[in-house]
């Protein structure tokens, strides 16, 4: 089957690159850039390009996106004579992971939550063959393997969330911010500014025994939620993140 789609630069959201394990095997990366519309998640996705293309691409539809939002800035400050745009004064510096960085306890939450996730589709998949096992002659202990199997998740998990820990980065600078990852993949976000639509602070469960939150920060893209996420910072430090963002968002949105 064949399918064509057409996404005009101004409506684009999200730009990131990706890197899953299948990728890394073979050297490949992904470029995506989301869109508001429905079908952005099938159509605003380059699959399997070298390392070299896929920054090109990248840095074209940066640099795209980019010249239009100056633009629509540049046109709003004529249009109020400049004079009636209010700056926050958090808008004149930048802020990073460097300023900003995660608390360490967000290892053990990751960990956590981690252990609970994978412990639990394991211990479904145990039942099941548990299940088929009814009756017959087991030559295992399941409360063995159920220990074995937690030990594993526990020590896989950790060493995961280190990892995650140790790469997770952020640079957001005049005009646009930057999100970095890296486990066993890597991804690379972009956030322009005039694109936020809301920014929340919020804690989950895990989040409170350890009293750290994330800084959620959504975008009219399908799956920002999935990736425009600050996980495990003190209050202080995420309220001061939201507030910069907040400060640069209104340049374009008074009303945010």
């Amino acid at each position: 089957s064949r399918a064509s789609g057409f996404v005009r630069y101004e409506k684009v959201q999200n730009i990131y690159v990706d890197q899953d394990f299948l990728d890394r095997v073979f050297g490949l990366y992904d470029v995506h850039y989301e869109t508001a519309g429905e079908q952005s998640g099938f159509y605003s996705h380059v699959d399997g390009l070298n390392k070299i293309n896929a920054d090109k691409l990248a840095v074209f539809l940066n640099e795209k996106v980019g010249d239009l939002s100056n633009k629509k800035q540049k046109t709003k400050e004529i249009m109020n004579n400049s004079s009636q745009i209010t700056i926050n004064p958090a808008d004149k510096n930048q802020i990073s992971s460097s300023t900003h960085p995660l608390s360490p306890r967000v290892i053990a939450k990751k960990t956590i939550s981690i252990t609970f996730g994978i412990s639990l589709i394991i211990f479904s998949i145990l039942a099941v063959i548990l299940g088929n096992l009814e009756g017959a002659d087991q030559t295992f202990n399941p409360a063995v393997t159920i220990g074995v199997i937690i030990a594993i998740s526990v020590v896989g998990s950790y060493i995961y969330s280190r990892v995650w820990y140790k790469n997770f980065r952020f640079d957001f600078g005049a005009e646009k911010g930057e999100i970095f990852t890296k486990v066993i993949g890597q991804k690379t976000s972009y956030l322009y500014y005039d694109r936020i639509q809301n920014i929340s602070v919020v804690q989950s469960i895990i989040g409170r025994f350890f009293s750290i939150y994330n800084i959620k920060i959504e975008t009219a893209g399908e799956m920002s939620g999935a990736f425009l996420v600050l996980d495990g910072y003190d209050k202080e430090s995420a309220e001061s993140i939201k507030e910069f963002l907040m400060g640069k968002a209104k340049n374009y949105r008074p009303r945010l």
